[in-house]
């Protein structure tokens, strides 16, 4: 699993979130970045990696923040949305974030993974 910081949202992304909010869904986000992506991914690719996540988080922050969802744990992540409840994260990949790895040539298309 990428590990992706609060120093690299802040200062390398240009992400505006506090730390308290953020830290827990960059972890969040990372799970469900990476559950898109290619198995092995380059070192040099390491940081779009990163990036998509920080993409993601801001999401996740801002779906929090508007109230999109009805209810959200960030222990164990677990969110309901409110169009319908459902509770698998893979669903909510945001569109950006899936747009930056494909730009990246990393979203898996299926088939068998790398």
């Amino acid at each position: 699993m990428v590990n992706t910081t609060y120093e690299f949202y802040s200062q390398c992304f240009g992400g505006k979130a506090d730390r308290g909010v953020i830290e827990p869904l960059l972890a969040d986000a990372a799970v469900t970045v990476e559950s898109f992506i290619i198995i092995d991914i380059p070192e040099m690719m390491r940081e779009a990696v990163m990036t998509a996540i920080c993409i993601q988080a801001d999401y996740l922050a801002e779906c929090v923040s508007s109230q999109e969802f009805t209810s959200f744990k960030l222990g164990d992540f677990s969110a309901s949305c409110k169009s319908g409840g459902n509770n698998d994260t893979s669903c909510l990949l945001c569109i950006k974030a899936k747009a930056y790895l494909d730009s990246k040539g990393l979203l898996f298309r299926g088939g068998a993974k790398l």
